[in-house]
C-alpha cells in the first residue's frame, strides 16, 4: 500500500508565517504594556530568578522557572512527565506508563487518557509574577517534519495583576505510513488580587485540538531481520484511513478570600506601614469543559476489526460531554516568624473541602446516539498534618476523601504519610489505599466496532511505600508492595474484563547519581514483579541511564553537557493497542526483545538561550536494527533532532 502523501507543500511555510505572526503580536503587546510595569524594563538588573510561578493548587506560592540544562534534550512530553513509558513510535501518538501507581481522586473519569501528555491541562497552568514582559520561544526539528513549537508570553499589568498566553503547535509525520500527528494547544490565563492580599481571582481558558492518523501497526514487523535503514514509508500498514480526533474546550475560575490579622511594620524611625498576614483561606473553583472524541475510518472492512454492527463501508463513531465542576475548601496557610501568636497553629496544616461534578454525555454514530444526562459525583475531602520546616525533623500527614452521591457514591481513598529527617538523610513510610468504581469507556461502548455494556463492581488499591534517601550521596530507594482487588483490564480481543481475585504487585526503585570531577553517571533503576502476568504485562526489570561530561567552556561563557542516555527493559509481552477505543490491550503472539536504546545528546547554554543536539537509537545495526515497545509498531530510526529555548524577560 502507498502512503497518501499527507505533508502538503508549502504546510511547513504556513506555520513558520504563523509562528512569525504571533511573535509579532507578542512584542508589540509587550511595547504597549511594558510601561505599566513599575520597574525599569530598560535596564538589565533582571534575571530569571525574578521571573516566578504559582499553581492554582499552591496559590502564591512562588517558584522560580527552570534555567538549567539537565535533561534539557528530553524534548518528547510523555518522557518529561513519567520516563518509564511506551508509545507508537512516533511524537503525538498513543502512550502508556510502564509502572502501576494510585491517585487520590474520585471523580468521575471518562478513561480516554492516551493523548493527555500532548495537551494543556488548565489545573496544572502556571500564573506568573514578572518584574518585566516575559517571553519564552521553544523550537524543536527532526527528521519526518517532526516540529515541536511553543511560546509563553505573560507580564504584569500592575503588580498584582497579571495575564499571559502560552501556544503549542506539535506535528511529526512519522517514518511509517500513515502516522502524521497534529496538535494546536492554546492557553489564556490571567490573575488579579486586591489590594489589601485579602480577595484573589485567577482565570483560564484553554483550547486543545488534536488529529492523530492511526495505522494500525505494520503488517509484518520481520523486516528489521535484513533491512537496517530501508525506507520505512512502503511497508505496509493495517489501517489505509483510519484517525482520531480530539477536541477540548475549558474554562477555569477560582476565587480565594484570606483571612489573617494586619500588623504594623517598622521601616524607619519615622515610618510604619501596615502588612496583611493570611493564616487562612476560603476558596471556590469552577471548571468548564467541552470535550469531543471522534473515530473514523473510511474504509473498515480491511480484517482489522473482529466485528462491525452498524456500517461496513465508514466507521464514524463520536463521544462529547460537557463537565461542570465546582469544589470549595478551607484551608490553613503556612506562617513565618510571629512567635507572639501563640493562637496560630504554625506546625500543622489542614484542608477541608467538597468536589461536585455533573456530566453531560452523548455518544454518538449516524445510526444510533446514546445520552446519558446529569451523571454526578460529590466527594467530601479532608488533607491534615505536620508542616515541613527547617526545624522539624519529624512530619506526617494524611488525606482522603469520600464519595456520598451517584457514581462515587460510598468510593472512598485514604493516603497517610509519616516521615524523619536527620543528618541529610530522609525515611518515610507511605500508605494508599483507594475503592473506586470503573471508568466510563470501560463500562459502556456502543461503537461499530465494540459493544459491552458491563456491570463492573468496584476496584480496590493498596500500596505501602517504605522510601529512603541520602540527600548528600544523591541516592534514593523505595520499596513497595501492592494488592489490587477486581482489576480492570483488556483482553487480547481489546475487551475488557475484571479479574475477579486479586493481584499483588512487588516494586523496588532505585536512584543513584554519581559524580567524578566534571563526569556524571544518573542511575534510574525499576525492579518490578507482577504476580499474574495473565492480566498485566510489564518487565520485571526497567532501566535509564545517562552518562555525561559538564563543564563551562570558552572561557566559562557555554554551559555545556556531552553524553549518552540508554534505556533498557528485559524482555515481556507487550501490550497491542486499538485505535478505535485508545486502549492498549493484551497479545500473545510477539515477546519485545530487550534492545539497549542509545541516544547522543549535546547540551548547552549561552546567556539566555539553551539549545540541545541530539541522535536518537545512536546504536541502531550494532546490536539489533530496529526494535518494537508495542506490538506491530515499530520505533524511530537512527535520526537527528535539534532543538532551542530562549527567553526574553527586559
Amino acid at each position: 500500500m502507498k502512503q497518501e502523501s499527507i505533508s502538503k507543500p508549502g504546510k511547513l511555510s504556513k506555520l513558520n508565517r504563523f509562528a512569525r505572526s504571533l511573535l509579532v503580536v507578542l512584542f508589540s503587546g509587550s511595547s504597549i504594556f511594558a510601561v505599566a510595569q513599575k520597574k525599569d524594563t530598560t535596564s538589565s538588573r533582571f534575571t530569571a530568578r525574578d521571573i516566578k510561578y504559582f499553581t492554582a493548587e499552591c496559590l502564591f506560592e512562588y517558584n522560580t522557572v527552570d534555567t538549567s540544562i539537565d535533561r534539557f534534550h528530553v524534548y518528547n512530553p510523555v518522557f518529561k512527565d513519567e520516563p518509564a513509558s511506551i508509545h507508537l513510535g512516533n511524537l503525538g501518538t498513543a502512550y502508556k506508563p510502564l509502572t502501576i501507581g494510585i491517585d487520590g481522586s474520585l471523580d468521575y473519569d471518562i478513561g480516554m487518557h492516551q493523548f493527555d501528555a500532548y495537551l494543556f491541562d488548565p489545573q496544572k497552568m502556571k500564573y506568573y509574577h514578572t518584574p518585566a514582559p516575559f517571553t519564552e520561544l521553544n523550537y524543536l526539528m527532526g527528521a519526518q517534519n517532526e516540529q515541536i513549537f511553543r511560546v509563553t508570553h505573560t507580564q504584569n499589568i500592575k503588580r498584582n495583576f497579571n495575564f499571559g498566553l502560552d501556544f503549542q503547535k506539535i506535528r511529526s509525520d512519522g517514518f511509517y505510513q500513515r502516522q502524521r500527528t497534529d496538535y494546536t494547544d492554546i492557553a489564556f490565563y490571567s490573575w488579579y488580587r486586591s489590594g489589601s492580599g485579602r480577595y484573589s481571582l485567577l482565570g483560564s481558558a484553554v483550547l486543545n485540538i488534536a488529529s492523530v492518523a492511526e495505522n494500525g501497526g505494520v503488517q509484518d514487523g520481520s523486516f528489521f531481520e535484513t533491512d537496517s535503514m530501508g525506507k520505512r514509508d512502503i511497508i505496509n500498514v493495517r489501517l489505509d484511513s483510519a484517525e482520531n480526533k480530539w477536541r477540548d474546550y475549558s474554562i477555569n475560575l477560582i476565587q480565594a478570600w484570606d483571612m489573617g490579622f494586619v500588623r504594623e511594620k517598622q521601616i524607619d524611625d519615622t515610618t510604619t506601614v501596615k502588612k496583611f498576614h493570611a493564616t487562612y483561606r476560603l476558596s471556590h473553583s469552577f471548571i468548564f469543559q467541552d470535550r469531543h472524541y471522534t473515530f473514523r475510518d473510511a474504509i473498515p472492512m480491511l480484517g482489522f476489526y473482529n466485528d462491525i454492527y452498524l456500517d461496513s463501508l465508514n466507521t464514524s463513531d463520536s463521544l462529547q460531554y460537557y463537565k461542570f465542576e465546582n469544589e470549595i475548601s478551607f484551608k490553613s496557610l503556612a506562617l513565618k516568624g510571629f512567635k507572639d501568636n501563640t493562637f496560630i497553629d504554625k506546625k500543622h496544616y489542614f484542608k477541608l473541602g467538597a468536589n461536585h461534578i455533573l456530566y453531560q454525555l452523548a455518544y454518538l454514530s449516524p445510526y444510533i446516539t446514546y445520552v446519558q444526562k446529569n451523571i454526578q459525583s460529590l466527594t467530601g475531602k479532608l488533607t491534615w498534618g505536620r508542616r515541613e520546616t527547617d526545624s522539624t525533623q519529624f512530619i506526617y500527614g494524611l488525606s482522603t476523601g469520600y464519595g456520598f452521591l451517584d457514581y462515587n457514591k460510598g468510593a472512598y481513598y485514604l493516603n497517610t504519610h509519616i516521615g524523619y529527617l536527620f543528618l541529610m538523610q530522609q525515611i518515610s513510610l507511605d500508605l494508599a489505599h483507594k475503592y473506586t468504581g470503573p471508568t466510563w469507556i470501560d463500562k459502556y461502548n456502543f461503537s461499530n466496532h465494540f459493544r459491552w455494556d458491563n456491570n463492573f463492581v468496584n476496584i480496590t488499591t493498596s500500596v505501602l511505600k517504605l522510601n529512603y534517601a541520602i540527600l548528600k550521596w544523591k541516592l534514593s530507594l523505595s520499596v513497595s508492595a501492592s494488592l489490587m482487588d477486581d482489576y480492570i483490564y483488556y483482553d487480547t480481543l481489546s475487551i475488557p474484563q475484571q479479574y475477579a481475585g486479586q493481584i499483588p504487585l512487588g516494586m523496588v526503585v532505585l536512584k543513584k547519581n554519581f559524580t567524578l570531577g566534571k563526569w556524571h553517571l544518573d542511575n534510574h533503576l525499576v525492579y518490578q514483579k507482577i504476580f499474574e502476568d495473565d492480566v498485566i504485562r510489564i518487565p520485571e526489570f526497567w532501566s535509564m541511564h545517562s552518562l555525561y561530561f559538564e563543564s563551562k567552556i570558552f572561557k566559562k561563557v557555554l554551559w555545556t553537557q556531552i553524553g549518552l542516555d540508554m534505556r533498557y527493559h528485559t524482555p515481556y509481552y507487550a501490550d497491542a493497542y486499538m485505535p478505535a477505543t485508545g486502549k492498549f490491550y493484551l497479545q500473545d503472539t510477539k515477546l519485545i526483545s530487550p534492545y539497549p536504546v542509545v541516544d547522543f545528546f549535546i547540551n548547552f547554554k549561552v546567556k539566555r538561550a539553551r539549545i540541545f543536539l541530539k541522535v536518537v537509537n545512536v546504536n541502531q545495526g550494532l546490536i539489533d536494527n530496529g526494535y518494537f515497545s508495542v506490538y506491530r509498531y515499530p520505533m524511530p530510526d537512527r535520526s537527528f533532532k535539534g532543538g532551542i529555548s530562549w527567553r526574553f524577560y527586559d
